[in-house]
């Protein structure tokens, strides 16, 4: 009787459990909207972005702004770190601005 009882209780948890989970595929916030192309813009001081390139195994972070743009959102962050990372890919040629 006790194990009918406890049979009961689990799956009545179980039951009530699974109506709060999250949905499978929940829908993309504005970030993710396909309508259109995000665009980030990462701005540096010049003489930052030189002893980046000239020191291209050094870890230091320089500080620089991130914009990301989209369609309804844009966002801005005033102070972060930005440094070259990666291994082989820091001794490959760097595109121009």
């Amino acid at each position: 009787m006790k194990f009918r009882n406890l049979t009961g209780v689990l799956f009545l948890i179980a039951a009530i459990s699974s109506l709060h989970s999250q949905p499978n595929f929940p829908e993309n916030g504005p970030v993710y909207n396909d309508q259109g192309i995000p665009k980030v813009y990462i701005t540096i001081d010049p003489d930052s972005l030189e002893m980046i390139y000239n020191d291209v195994e050094s870890d230091h972070e320089y500080p620089a702004t991130f914009v990301f743009q989209h369609s309804t959102v844009q966002d801005t962050v005033d102070s972060i770190g930005f440094r070259l990372r990666g291994n082989t890919s820091r001794y490959s040629a760097k595109k121009s601005f």
